[in-house]
């Protein structure tokens, strides 16, 4: 089955410890930025590593699905993102109806959300048969509890 969507993953960055830094006797240096960058340095003939003198700051993870079935691919999409955008054209009552329209229900994305071990599920792409989603959105929450609904300019934070 064809999953339409895509996944952005932010590159982990490191954040130095100055105490660290001091306690490696490491000044202000084009040495900083290749530990910034998670490569090991070379100081008076000792290896220095980017976890001795700082934390890693996991990149952030966000995937988007849309117009698709259950199927593997929607679950590598999904798979520990931070938010998961994910349609959910239908309430789980018409599945038979988003089967055939190669749509989701929102217990779809509810169930996608949870097994892939996504942080936040947002609800979009509802039909228009729908006036109110609060439904489609309780209905997820059941299943995944983390769930918001989209809306117009809606912005998000991590």
């Amino acid at each position: 089955m064809k999953c339409f969507g895509f996944k952005f993953v932010e590159k982990d960055k490191i954040n130095l410890d100055k105490k660290l830094l001091k306690k490696f006797g490491l000044k202000e240096g084009p040495y900083l930025q290749e530990l910034k960058k998670g490569r090991n340095i070379r100081i008076n003939g000792k290896t220095i590593k980017p976890t001795d003198v700082g934390r890693v700051i996991p990149g952030k993870k966000i995937g988007y699905i849309a117009d698709t079935t259950i199927c593997d691919n929607a679950y590598l999409i999904a798979e520990d993102t931070d938010i998961l955008i994910c349609e959910a054209t239908f309430d789980q009552d018409l599945e038979e109806k988003a089967r055939n329209r190669l749509h989701l229900t929102c217990k779809d994305a509810a169930l996608i959300a949870s097994q892939a071990n996504a942080k936040k599920l947002v609800l979009f792409h509802f039909s228009q048969r729908y006036d109110d989603v609060s439904n489609l959105i309780e209905h997820a929450k059941e299943i995944f509890p983390n769930t918001v609904g989209a809306y117009d300019f809606m912005k998000i934070k991590f």
